[in-house]
């Protein structure tokens, strides 16, 4: 995003795409760890908040404590409401993963079984 390839007002919408993959979730978060004071300093505030709100999509456990811990020590100018909810939401998100995840993979894998 920093060569020029997409606008600055533009990243955040890649961002957030990339933050609901399964494979591209993980390596989307490490970007913004690892670019947050850029993403602070040069990306439209409101379009930063709506690509953070995605990272409630990312409910494993390891990576919920990563998110929860980076975001208790680093905050995002105007923010703090705006990630309140996305930690609520990542929270929801993990308890149905934990409570349902199981089932449902059986259910999938299941349905995968069937012949049409």
């Amino acid at each position: 995003c920093r060569d020029g390839m997409i606008r600055s007002q533009d990243a955040p919408f890649v961002i957030s795409r990339l933050l609901s993959g399964y494979d591209s979730g993980l390596p989307a978060w490490k970007f913004i760890q690892e670019h947050f004071q850029y993403i602070k300093d040069y990306y439209p505030p409101i379009s930063a908040r709506k690509m953070l709100a995605q990272l409630a999509n990312l409910e494993r456990t390891e990576t919920a404590d990563q998110i929860r811990t980076f975001f208790a020590s680093n905050r995002f100018p105007g923010g703090d409401l705006a990630v309140a909810q996305m930690l609520e939401s990542l929270e929801t998100n993990l308890r149905f993963s934990q409570k349902c995840g199981p089932r449902l993979d059986r259910h999938f894998e299941n349905l995968s079984k069937r012949k049409p």
